[in-house]
């Protein structure tokens, strides 16, 4: 097996472990893992210098967003979330009205039915989803790369990339390859990662 199958092998036996993990997490977890972790993260000073923020919809197992988006909403932020843009056959970054119609994208996603793609500026603070993180800032996703290359679009340069996790899925290690994504940190129910992806972004900035 070359070290491409072995990693690919690997992940995918993580993500069993994953789904299994939070096939258990309530309702009633999800959001309170989502006011704790969006007051918290609205104490940052990043989060106070962004003006715009991507986020998620949050479904079964994940924390729930619906805390963050009301805050950023009363705190007069822009908010941008990943949708199906059928014209185009991808993903990308659209405007998001937390009072408009949501209908259903692939996989059961829910999106916006009036889609408005992202343009300049870009987004400055994304939240990002995952099925398992770890200290170092890799992600394990779904394992069909949407996020990663949403993450690494043009107007997502500047942007700081922070995943949203239950304590349970943090590893001591998350096997990654060169499309993979590092985030700049990472937030669970107790505790805050700052990654080495965080640094080497303050490095380049000063």
């Amino acid at each position: 097996m070359n070290l491409e199958k072995d990693l690919a092998a690997r992940k995918q036996a993580l993500r069993r472990i994953a789904y299994e993990q939070r096939t258990g997490i309530d309702a009633g977890r999800s959001e309170s893992a989502g006011r704790l972790l969006a007051a918290r993260l609205a104490e940052r000073p990043d989060y106070g210098a962004a003006d715009r923020l991507g986020i998620y919809l949050s479904v079964a197992g994940e924390i729930s967003t619906g805390p963050l988006i009301t805050r950023a909403r009363a705190d007069g932020k822009a908010l941008y979330l990943p949708a199906w843009l059928a014209d185009r056959r991808e993903y990308d970054w659209v405007e998001f009205d937390p009072a408009a119609r949501l209908g259903r994208g692939p996989f059961g996603i829910p999106q916006p039915e009036g889609l408005v793609p992202l343009v300049s500026p870009g987004i400055d603070l994304v939240v990002v989803p995952g099925l398992a993180f770890d200290a170092q800032g890799n992600r394990l996703g779904h394992g069909k790369g949407i996020y990663d290359r949403l993450l690494i679009r043009p107007l997502l340069s500047g942007a700081i990339k922070v995943g949203w996790a239950f304590d349970f899925q943090v590893r001591d290690q998350i096997p990654r390859t060169e499309q993979d994504v590092c985030l700049d940190g990472v937030m669970t129910e107790t505790r805050d990662y700052r990654t080495p992806c965080a640094s080497e972004r303050q490095h380049e900035e000063e």
